[in-house]
């Protein structure tokens, strides 16, 4: 419904969904900031209103300039793929074991990359002097020139030789096994670990993206399991008595996952 499926895919195939959920996760931190604004609205001005997040709107609000060039330039960006078609190199290559994403967006980027292949001489050949070349020739240049240069190089020394040594915008492709045990994500709580009673240790990801200097929002523990509470709500805030709930539970009224009555 917003373009991004139709965007996404192999130039010669069909459509293909993005493969997560984003128009979900998308929706939900747009609304949380549209409740934020509601509200300092509504202390600036004494008036509440009601709030609508789309998901749909959300999405179509990050897709890039598709929009204007469908309207000024009459353009339907197609399915690249894992590519970038206006400058290059930009998108996923192949390495010896594993896959790594690279974005050149400058020709600037491209005379020190091309050094570090051993190609200074593709700085002024035609077809790859300019990132619009570069971009246009993506498929019969680019593509060939990167798969054959990584096809024998770890992923993360052509990592460290774009990225460190030379300060492009290049990172690993991440399997999500290597990305919950990153000692990067881990250090900045991205990644954390809790005890869920009955699947023991459990790597989650933080919903808090931002972080902030004095506040530091994490994740506390699990979820609730089914009925967890049903003691503490019933007792305390409904002055149920303890043979009013084990009642509850004899009818099969009240239910919880993992029943403290009942040996595991």
């Amino acid at each position: 419904m917003s373009g991004h499926t139709f965007a996404n895919g192999s130039p010669d195939g069909p459509p293909e969904p993005l493969g997560i959920a984003i128009s979900d996760h998308c929706g939900g931190t747009e609304l949380a900031w549209a409740i934020l604004c509601a509200y300092v609205n509504k202390m600036l001005t004494g008036n509440g209103q009601y709030v609508d997040v789309s998901v749909s709107d959300k999405c179509i609000s990050i897709a890039e300039n598709v929009l204007v060039c469908a309207t000024v330039g009459d353009i339907v960006r197609g399915r690249t793929g894992g590519y970038n078609f206006n400058c290059g190199p930009y998108g996923v290559f192949q390495a010896a074991d594993g896959a790594y994403a690279i974005g050149c967006g400058s020709d600037e980027m491209w005379a020190k990359i091309s050094n570090s292949l051993g190609r200074p001489e593709l700085l002024k050949a035609d077809g790859w002097s300019n990132n619009t070349e570069r971009g246009r020739n993506h498929s019969t240049h680019m593509i060939p020139l990167m798969t054959d240069w990584g096809k024998d190089k770890k992923r993360d020394g052509i990592v460290e030789i774009m990225r460190d040594q030379n300060s492009i915008p290049c990172g690993a492709c991440l399997t999500h096994k290597e990305v919950q045990k990153d000692a990067h994500y881990r250090m900045r709580q991205t990644i954390s670990d809790i005890e869920q009673p009955k699947a023991g240790k459990v790597s989650v990801a933080s919903p808090f993206a931002g972080k902030m200097t004095d506040t530091r929002p994490a994740i506390q523990g699990p979820a609730p399991l089914l009925g967890e509470h049903n003691e503490t709500i019933l007792a305390m805030l409904l002055s149920y008595t303890k043979d009013e709930i084990e009642r509850l539970y004899d009818a099969g009224v009240l239910v919880q996952d993992l029943d403290p009555r009942q040996p595991e």
